[in-house]
């Protein structure tokens, strides 16, 4: 959950920071960092968002507030005040956040449901988060989440389709038009956006790798990659050809 990547390199630091959405992006990072001879430090824990909030998910018929992931984010939003200028990117899922069950508020006492309330938070505390990295003497780069182009209960993988039958079943992902998916994923996703670039972050989207031409699929054929190495993850090989992208966004940030 925590390393450093070309640690040659003489610029000034990239810290990852964020969950397993992050986390996706190391390989194609380190690669970016070796031509920007930056060292990368990777600063991620699974299942973890890396936001200012706090928030509850269902589990063994108990709601409690994930104390142990704010502990993670607080002590780590407080160490980038002792840490020399850095790029941070910035990454993060938001596919839990539109779970039934799941309540999410600025304070413990502030926790709620209501969907339309839920994406204004988390917004909120992306813009929080950001803020917070800035002011602690960081650029930032954003990373939009990505969206999940299957129902909740379907895959997004190629990986799911191993037999016929499982084709027959209809268990495979099929493209989809980015203007069909749900409207809670790119709702809050570009809500997340807005909030992070509001507070100074630079934006690195990622949609038309996902989506070439508004089509979401599970092979993007331009790059020769296929799409999600699982529901909620880019292959490899996808974020490496993202690599030209990231780095143009590590440099538009300002180090």
């Amino acid at each position: 959950e925590g390393c450093t990547l070309n640690p040659g390199g003489r610029g000034a630091p990239i810290v990852l920071f964020g969950d397993s959405n992050a986390a996706q992006y190391a390989v194609a990072l380190e690669r970016a960092a070796v031509g920007l001879d930056r060292p990368l430090d990777v600063v991620t824990k699974t299942g973890c968002p890396p936001l200012d909030l706090y928030y509850t998910r269902p589990e063994g018929g108990l709601d409690l507030v994930d104390e142990e992931c704010r502990a993670w984010v607080d002590a780590e939003l407080a160490r980038f005040g002792d840490q020399p200028p850095s790029t941070v990117v910035l990454a993060f899922s938001i596919d839990h956040w539109l779970r039934d069950g799941w309540t999410v508020g600025a304070t413990p006492d502030s926790l709620t449901g209501d969907p339309e309330q839920v994406s204004r938070e988390v917004a909120a505390a992306a813009g929080r988060t950001v803020a917070q990295i800035e002011a602690a003497g960081h650029d930032v780069v954003l990373v939009a989440p990505l969206v999940n182009p299957g129902r909740f209960d379907a895959p997004a993988a190629l990986s799911d389709c191993e037999s016929v039958l499982a084709v027959v079943r209809g268990a495979c992902p099929t493209s989809t038009p980015l203007a069909d998916i749900d409207e809670r994923f790119t709702g809050l996703r570009d809500a997340v956006v807005a909030a992070g670039e509001s507070a100074g972050a630079v934006g690195l989207d990622t949609i038309d790798y996902q989506c070439p031409d508004g089509l979401c699929v599970p092979r993007n054929e331009e790059v020769g990659a296929i799409v999600f190495f699982d529901h909620t993850h880019y292959t490899t090989a996808l974020t490496l050809a993202m690599v030209p992208d990231i780095e143009s966004a590590i440099r538009a940030a300002g180090r």
